[in-house]
């Protein structure tokens, strides 16, 4: 707090934390100034989509099928977490899972890919109430595009 208020701030200011979602700082944030908003950057969420995404695109080389359908789940789970519904996005996620019983899926990184999928599901999960709707713009309440 006193870091803040040597920059400028004043006692009853709205601050706006945008945060990479890690849970030290999520913490941190929520004890110094809890009535502040808190706002997960949307970089952070897409690069750690962007890594599944290619995990999806090197499945498809060797199981087309499902390496197509993880890239359409994954799309979508991005659609909904710019539009703020991290429910129906943790929905995906779960989705994507491959069964670990599944014999047909040939792909040698599948591990490594199912670590990833946990790995972002817990961490839309833990950050789920910093996720806003991206897709409307604060000043006009407009829908925005998502670049895809």
């Amino acid at each position: 707090m006193e870091v803040l208020k040597s920059q400028g701030m004043r006692e009853n200011q709205q601050v706006v934390f945008l945060s990479d979602g890690v849970d030290n700082l999520r913490t941190a944030q929520m004890a110094v100034y809890p009535e502040s908003e808190h706002v997960l950057d949307w970089f952070h969420v897409t690069m750690r989509l962007t890594v599944l995404t290619q995990f999806a695109k090197g499945m498809i080389h060797t199981d087309p099928k499902t390496g197509q359908l993880l890239l359409e789940l994954l799309s979508s789970t991005k659609w909904y977490l710019w539009h703020g519904n991290s429910v129906k996005a943790l929905e995906l996620v779960e989705d994507c899972c491959p069964e670990e019983s599944e014999p047909t899926i040939k792909y040698g990184n599948v591990k490594a890919f199912t670590k990833k999928l946990d790995e972002f599901h817990t961490y839309i999960d833990n950050n789920s109430p910093m996720i806003p709707n991206y897709g409307v713009s604060g000043d006009t309440q407009k829908p925005i595009r998502l670049p895809l």
